[in-house]
């Protein structure tokens, strides 16, 4: 008789270590989706606050190539799209804010926008738009429109 109370005792001290663990295991596979299901977005987030800081090479770092950022020596900035296309971009146009108008020959996931100066409301020279998609980690500059 002692030992059936003895297995009895032993499944009922082992049920609520098994429920923990299984509790603990479930709790790190739930924390690990959502990290991976918000990361395009932090990675959105990352190269825009960069970009629109003036952090270029932070933000070139982020690319993946072929896309690439280069800092021109007068502050201005030259952008290689995925196709190889180059874009430059003078210092008194930026710095580039998040949005700008769609391109439907551009499937991107987010743009930024250097608008440059103004007179009265009318842009001096045309904006510049950066399409960007999100690859994992890093970004693709899909295209650019000026």
């Amino acid at each position: 008789m002692s030992e059936d109370s003895n297995v009895i005792r032993y499944d009922r001290d082992m049920k609520p270590k098994h429920a923990l663990l299984a509790t603990s295991a479930l709790l790190v596979g739930v924390a690990l989706t959502a990290w991976w299901l918000q990361r395009p977005q932090r990675t959105t987030e990352a190269f825009a606050g960069h970009l629109h800081h003036e952090r270029y090479e932070q933000a070139a770092r982020m690319l993946r190539a072929p896309s690439s950022l280069a800092v021109a020596p007068d502050g201005g900035l030259t952008f290689v799209d995925e196709a190889g296309q180059s874009t430059s971009v003078p210092a008194a146009q930026l710095p580039f804010a998040a949005g700008g108008r769609e391109a439907p020959e551009h499937a991107c996931d987010f743009r930024m926008t250097a608008l440059g100066p103004d007179t009265n409301g009318v842009l001096d020279s045309p904006a510049v738009t950066l399409h960007l998609a999100v690859d994992g980690g890093a970004v693709r500059i899909v295209g650019v429109d000026s």
